[in-house]
């Protein structure tokens, strides 16, 4: 993506694992990481993170309430990832954004990695048997 199209622009850090992917290729393979995540839903949200309300453990001044943006999971709503913080966007890579779906998907969902007696949407299909 040239730094023309993304808005605001990023800041000067690396993604945090540049040139490799972001999961064990002896866990799952890129095809099986690429088959779960395909379908699963998610949405981008922009909101205002609250931060003034929180104290801070040795008083003094607190932090400021800041703008973000996060991967959010269309079932449940948690975030998966954060792409932007206070106004920038965060550096990272297409395998560090979709290993976050998929730590997601694994465990808040139960969606195990290699799919035995469970379907790639979300869960146990022989759940208390």
């Amino acid at each position: 993506m040239s730094d023309d199209l993304r808005y605001p622009p990023p800041p000067h850090r690396a993604p945090a694992a540049a040139g490799g992917p972001a999961w064990d290729s002896r866990l799952i393979t890129p095809a099986r990481h690429y088959e779960l995540i395909a379908q699963w839903p998610a949405y981008v949200t922009t909101e205002l993170a609250e931060l003034s309300q929180f104290e801070t453990e040795g008083g003094g001044a607190g932090q400021a309430d800041r703008w973000q943006s996060n991967l959010r999971c269309g079932r449940c709503g948690q975030s998966m990832g954060q792409l932007g913080d206070g106004g920038q966007a965060n550096m990272t890579t297409m395998g560090d954004l979709t290993a976050g779906v998929l730590r997601h998907m694994v465990m808040a969902h139960d969606v195990p990695l290699s799919g035995a007696n469970r379907n790639a949407t979300g869960g146990n299909d022989n759940a208390g048997s």
